[in-house]
């Protein structure tokens, strides 16, 4: 896989189309029918228990850091405010699990992939990613931005398409190669 090319940024101009990416489902006590769903999300706490404002629940999910892809249990407490925090973590079988854990809990974070309308180009569309992972909670606005963008060719893979996806320090990438459309 290419990495990003820094140095290569080609602008956006115009209105495009977009295709998003489906959501993810979670693993978890109140949806039992998607126990051994491999990719987490946001879903609300299955409530244990209750005291001076602060819920406790659990949330199950496999971890996505390496193949081994272990079962992750996470007791989560929610006080009063509303803030999330993760008390434990168990079938992990390594730290980054745990990391993991508190991660999707508190700020889940997704590499985006979508396209991107290509003008003058041999393909009509350039899939595209975002260089890292972002914020769940921004994919929407991301694919808000993105979904008026179109891009001249030729393009490389590795371009910067979009620089500082949403103020995130993340670029937007090209996936592909797409040479400029022959002259008929």
């Amino acid at each position: 896989m290419a990495e990003p090319n820094p140095t290569s940024t080609t602008a956006l101009t115009g209105a495009g189309v977009n295709e998003p990416i489906a959501e993810p489902t979670l693993t978890s006590d109140k949806n039992p029918a998607v126990a051994g769903a491999s990719e987490p999300a946001a879903e609300p706490l299955a409530e244990k228990g209750t005291g001076a404002g602060i819920s406790v629940g659990t949330q199950r999910f496999h971890c996505t850091t390496c193949p081994s892809e272990c079962a992750l249990t996470v007791e989560v407490a929610e006080d009063a405010t509303g803030a999330l925090r993760v008390i434990s973590v168990q079938g992990n079988r390594c730290p980054r699990g745990k990391i993991f854990a508190e991660q999707e809990i508190t700020c889940p974070m997704r590499i985006l992939a979508t396209t991107v309308v290509v003008k003058n180009g041999d393909e009509r569309l350039l899939p595209v990613r975002t260089a890292s992972a972002i914020p769940r909670a921004l994919h929407m606005q991301a694919m808000e931005l993105v979904r008026h963008a179109s891009i001249e060719a030729p393009i490389h893979m590795g371009d910067v398409i979009m620089n500082d996806v949403l103020g995130t320090g993340v670029d937007l990438i090209a996936s592909m190669d797409v040479a400029r459309a022959a002259r008929t």
